[in-house]
């Protein structure tokens, strides 16, 4: 989705491009058979020629780092949790 996207985009602070095609998988499979057919004579070439424009989602300014603070306060609050249920797990 949209929202994913640009989620992704900011959470990691760069472009982040979204295929036109939903369906990757199969098309992945198409650019390899088509290479495998000797349609194309590179996956690269099958890829360049198959994919569509891709929609590119930029970080907006500011919510890398608002998500940065929100990713060290829930690791801070659910460490001892996590060390309590690993101790559980290994007895």
């Amino acid at each position: 989705s949209r929202l994913v996207s640009q989620c992704i985009a900011d959470i990691l602070n760069l472009p982040t491009p979204r295929p036109s095609n939903p369906e990757i998988s199969a098309l992945g499979t198409a650019m390899i058979s088509a290479y495998s057919t000797k349609l194309y004579n590179n996956i690269r070439d099958a890829a360049l020629s198959m994919s569509g424009p891709k929609e590119v989602f930029e970080p907006v300014p500011g919510r890398s780092e608002t998500y940065q603070k929100i990713h060290h306060s829930a690791v801070k609050r659910l460490s001892p949790l996590l060390k309590a249920y690993i101790e559980i797990l290994i007895a």
